[in-house]
């Protein structure tokens, strides 16, 4: 399995930085978790064929996370996809991709293509499941299989044991860290994690690997302080993934 991540940084964008979403490639399967930005742009720049896209996950309805989404589906529309998309999501996301679909007219005949809509994929080489997290809306972790191991992605949560419940067994966690652990008391951070709580959950979770995106940059005192803070409570290797670089897990 691998994974490329087009954008590491939380709902405050740098110039460098776009919000957080992903590519995993599982053998021959090609999925994205969330949609932001110039999606079909991202995919061309990470080296894949949009119209090679199978599965688009999408955590939750906030526009960070769902934003790209409608550009995405007409991109591929007019670049001659004719495949059916899967988008897998949860309640109440579902109903806002429905909306969308409505407001913008993303359905055949308007669109090329139809858009399948479930909340779990299962094939011989790869699965994918929806997990509860605990945000300030619904949302969804994301646990991927393909037979060899598995990751799991927290998407934004708050701190507590459920990551680490869900990514026992995996060799990667995929974790937030909006903010720095001297900030957790902030309203404002409610519903997000900092670095520590990152570490804390690959901790107690045992994976070998820890991934940390959603990161609002301009929260952190320099960018090497968001691993630091994470290795405080974690041993194994920690990372802040570049985007637009492949990585083997």
């Amino acid at each position: 399995m691998r994974v490329c991540f087009l954008g590491t940084a939380s709902a405050e964008p740098t110039a460098e930085d776009g919000y957080t979403s992903f590519l995993i490639e599982a053998g021959s399967h090609l999925l994205l978790v969330d949609a932001s930005g110039n999606a079909v742009q991202s995919l061309l720049r990470a080296g894949r064929d949009p119209l090679s896209l199978e599965i688009l996950v999408l955590t939750h309805h906030h526009a960070d996370h769902l934003g790209g989404y409608p550009s995405l589906l007409q991109s591929s529309s007019c670049l001659g996809r004719r495949q059916p998309l899967t988008v897998l999501c949860a309640e109440p996301c579902r109903t806002r991709v429905r909306g969308l679909h409505e407001l913008l007219e993303l359905d055949p005949p308007d669109c090329a293509f139809p858009v399948v809509l479930d909340e779990s994929f299962r094939a011989p080489d790869l699965e994918i499941r929806l997990l509860p997290g605990n945000h300030s809306v619904p949302t969804s972790m994301v646990w991927v299989g393909d037979g060899q191991g598995c990751l799991l992605y927290s998407s934004d949560t708050a701190p507590g044991p459920a990551v680490a419940a869900a990514a026992r067994g995996c060799g990667t966690l995929i974790h937030e860290a909006t903010f720095p652990q001297a900030q957790a008391a902030d309203p404002a951070h409610s519903g997000h994690s900092s670095a520590l709580s990152a570490g804390r959950a690959a901790a107690a979770a045992g994976v070998s690997r820890l991934l940390l995106c959603h990161v609002g940059w301009r929260k952190y005192a320099y960018p090497a302080a968001v691993t630091e803070e994470a290795s405080k409570a974690f041993a194994g290797e920690v990372l802040v993934p570049q985007p637009f670089r492949w990585y083997s897990l």
